[in-house]
């Protein structure tokens, strides 16, 4: 009983080192374990945590895209590793071979999930997660961190998204392999509460502090730049008519297409394309440019005015553009996910959008790894005005956390 509190102790901690309150997954997983932890205490067994826990640490040191993911450093040193897995878990005609292979996985869970001594994956992980220094172990450690979490969820708490987060966290795993090495060392960019993923940026918060719903009917057609894995896309669509979610990572676009299958969702269509280039069809009620007018990659480097042109143009009379910022507080030369020349873009914006309103909302990541940024509702001018200028300067919007500020 003391080793089995200890541990759901243990695991309590490590959730609550980004408390979430507004995510539903994050308040319903602490619940669990503090339950847990309540029967225990009482002394009482907890069959589910057992049940939970078992095919949690299976599925973490037996599976060959959960080790890519939270293993790294092992993989380096030991790059035959996940095919050393994937070979003991194959499925075998022969009977005598079938059992030799069903031991050997026996074996490596039970060594690798051991927690008494520090020898063990899941030792060095858990040691990680509870100490590491989340500054320091940068996105590196945080996809490590959340996939963690993500799996608690499911294991422990709602098991019916367990398919959909592996086929996810499976196709993430190819990206980082076979395309990039992704925006959060192969996790989740957003996350979805929906489907028990924490994500770095919550999607349902995110789309909260904008309050833009009542943009969002059922007539309304969206289109998101850059749509990443796809679940902003997925949460508009519930309240939106149709939304277009066009994305040049062909791993993230089936990310998107696995979601909206697994939530039964039909009126979402994800475009594998570049922006810069893909033919759409316009007539949009609402765009949404979300950090990506110049992507940190430099995959897309459309000069901003042809940029928000572009925009204009595919909006219907009255339409939105929905703009979020990159580092608003950079040194404005040019570089690489750096707004500190946004004035001069708000120049260009200005010939086609008016401001609605503005905020800055503050950084969802824990460790200083990404910064406050800028969001922008801009409507459509019904002419361009080459004449216009900026409505508010950049050093007075930096200022401003809420769209009522003085």
């Amino acid at each position: 009983m003391d080793g089995q509190l200890q541990l759901i102790r243990r695991l309590h901690a490590i959730a609550e080192r980004d408390p979430r309150p507004f995510e539903e997954p994050y308040a319903r997983l602490c619940a669990v374990l503090g339950g847990f932890a309540r029967e225990v205490e009482q002394g009482r067994p907890v069959p589910a945590f057992d049940r939970g826990w078992a095919a949690l640490v299976e599925e973490l040191v037996a599976t060959p895209d959960a080790l890519l993911t939270l293993f790294p450093l092992h993989v380096q040193a030991f790059p035959n590793l996940p095919e050393l897995v994937r070979s003991v878990s194959r499925a075998e005609p022969d009977p005598d071979v079938a059992a030799g292979l069903a031991e050997a996985r026996r074996t490596w869970v039970a060594e690798q999930g051991d927690l008494t001594g520090d020898g063990s994956l899941l030792a060095a992980l858990l040691d990680e997660l509870a100490n590491g220094d989340f500054a320091a172990g940068g996105f590196g450690l945080l996809g490590r961190y959340y996939r963690f979490r993500d799996a608690l969820y499911g294991h422990l708490v709602d098991p019916a998204w367990l398919p959909v987060q592996r086929e996810i966290f499976g196709l993430l795993a190819r990206q980082q392999q076979n395309w990039t090495s992704g925006y959060v060392s192969g996790y989740a960019y957003q996350g979805y509460g929906r489907l028990g993923i924490s994500g770095v940026k919550p999607t349902e918060h995110r789309l909260a502090l904008w309050e833009v719903h009542h943009l969002l009917t059922p007539g309304t057609r969206v289109l998101d730049i850059g749509s990443n894995n796809g679940f902003l896309a997925l949460e508009i669509a519930r309240t939106a008519g149709h939304v277009d979610a066009i994305e040049y990572n062909p791993y993230l676009v089936l990310v998107g297409e696995a979601a909206a299958r697994a939530l039964g969702a039909t009126n979402v269509s994800f475009i594998c394309g570049d922006f810069t280039d893909h033919a759409l069809s316009g007539g949009y009620d609402v765009v949404l440019s979300l950090a990506n007018h110049q992507t940190t990659d430099q995959h897309m480097t459309m000069p901003f005015a042809e940029y928000v042109a572009r925009c204009w143009m595919l909006l219907n009379e009255g339409g939105h553009l929905l703009f979020e910022s990159h580092n608003v507080f950079g040194p404005g030369t040019g570089g690489p996910g750096d707004d500190g020349d946004l004035d001069a873009k708000l120049d260009s914006a200005a010939r086609y959008f008016d401001v609605v309103r503005h905020r800055m909302t503050r950084s969802f990541v824990p460790g200083g790894n990404d910064v406050d940024k800028l969001f922008i509702d801009f409507r459509r001018r019904d002419v361009p005005d080459p004449g216009a200028t900026r409505a508010f300067d950049l050093a007075t919007a930096t200022t401003r956390y809420a769209y009522d500020a003085a």
